[in-house]
């Protein structure tokens, strides 16, 4: 019995993880401080799709135009947004592992391989942005910073990896294992 209450906990952590790195996602991809510049009078910040300048109290963002931008930004935002799709389909299998637990349809096994491969599409998207804004000098020469949104992605990364490992975990347990009232390992 014990060992099918760790079983349960274990489950509860990789969908709680899978739903962490779902939100954390989608807060990395969509707010406007990948990278941050700052002087004296002011700060902008840019991100994959708005950049932002404030100076004082005064704040203007503004979107990214798609048609002009380079191609490595089109890959690093395709692979954030995909990111957020397979997060969110990992997460609705997870869950649906969690309620009713079906070896017919590997629900576990699959979110885990959902949550891996969102896990190294955010790795990629953060390590293109790293390579090539890396050394990039910012506006009049100013030095740029990394800001929350992409030390977001890389905590989500790991999440995103933990996660889908715990998922293998819980599916790779014998069946009788699944339910606590099967067989007399329980008795």
């Amino acid at each position: 019995m014990v060992l099918c209450c760790r079983m349960q906990e274990i489950r509860a952590l990789a969908c709680l993880l899978a739903a962490a790195t779902l939100v954390l996602t989608v807060v990395a991809t969509a707010t406007s401080t990948w990278r941050v510049t700052e002087e004296t009078f002011f700060r902008e910040s840019f991100g994959i799709f708005i950049s932002c300048r404030f100076q004082g109290y005064y704040r203007s963002c503004k979107l990214l135009d798609i048609g002009t931008d380079e191609g490595w930004l089109h890959a690093v935002r395709f692979l954030m947004v995909f990111s957020v799709f397979t997060a969110f389909v990992a997460l609705v299998l997870g869950i649906l592992g969690f309620i009713c637990i079906s070896h017919k349809i590997n629900q576990p096994k699959v979110a885990g391989a959902l949550m891996i491969l969102t896990g190294l599409l955010i790795m990629i998207a953060a390590a293109l942005y790293t390579g090539f804004i890396r050394g990039t000098p910012g506006p009049g020469g100013v030095v740029l910073y990394w800001g929350y949104s992409y030390i977001i992605a890389w905590v989500c990364m790991v999440l995103a990896l933990i996660s889908g490992l715990l998922f293998f975990l819980v599916y790779d347990l014998p069946k009788d294992m699944w339910d606590p009232y099967e067989g007399s390992i329980y008795m």
